[in-house]
């Protein structure tokens, strides 16, 4: 039996990095620009131990790809506007394969 609760537990190397953490934070956050998350949200919804949840979203507000906004989670202004516009610029191919500017 204590063979089996030893395999069971989890390890450091299950857990996953604080930069694979703050990739997959960010990435859901870019996402779904408008979210807007509490911590006890964030740490379901990133399924982590709080201890590394709080230091991958405070790493996140302090490279400014988070911000906080009332006690809530958010993707930092700058960061959306990026994303707007390059989301809104460019070429696009218009029906019959031309490519047209926006």
């Amino acid at each position: 039996m204590a063979l089996e609760s030893s395999v069971l537990q989890k390890t450091a190397a299950d857990e996953p990095s604080d930069l694979d953490l703050q990739c997959r934070i960010r990435a859901e956050f870019e996402e779904m620009p408008g979210m807007k998350l509490t911590l006890p949200q964030a740490l379901r919804l990133f399924d982590n131990d709080c201890v590394s949840c709080q230091r991958a979203l405070w790493q996140l507000v302090a490279a400014g790809v988070l911000g906080v906004e009332d006690g809530l989670f958010v993707l930092s202004q700058r960061r959306a506007r990026s994303r707007r516009r390059r989301n809104s610029s460019g070429p696009v191919a218009a029906a019959g394969g031309r490519v047209r500017r926006r």
